[in-house]
């Protein structure tokens, strides 16, 4: 948490999720996802309703910390497969 809480951001980003799985964060954080992708259409250069923007932003705030999780999710997998691989 000491690199996170260098910033205000981050730390309003990330404090909900810590010490949450993957699975949990993601539970989470699902419906925000699904009502802002909702209101995405391709091609689309304007949003012209308040509640798209905020959809919109709410899962920009997400991505930095389901990228985060992600990271350390294949990290963990990463060490797994390192330390069981047989030795060659």
């Amino acid at each position: 948490m000491s690199r996170l809480s260098q910033n205000a951001w981050n730390r309003d980003a990330f404090t909900p999720y810590l010490g949450s799985s993957f699975a949990e964060v993601e539970q989470t954080v699902r419906k925000t996802i699904r009502d802002g992708a909702a209101h995405l259409k391709a091609g689309m250069t304007q949003m012209r309703i308040p509640e798209m923007t905020d959809g919109v932003r709410a899962c920009r705030a997400i991505v930095p910390v389901l990228r985060c999780v992600s990271r350390r999710v294949i990290e963990g997998e990463l060490a797994y497969a390192i330390a069981t691989a047989p030795a060659a």
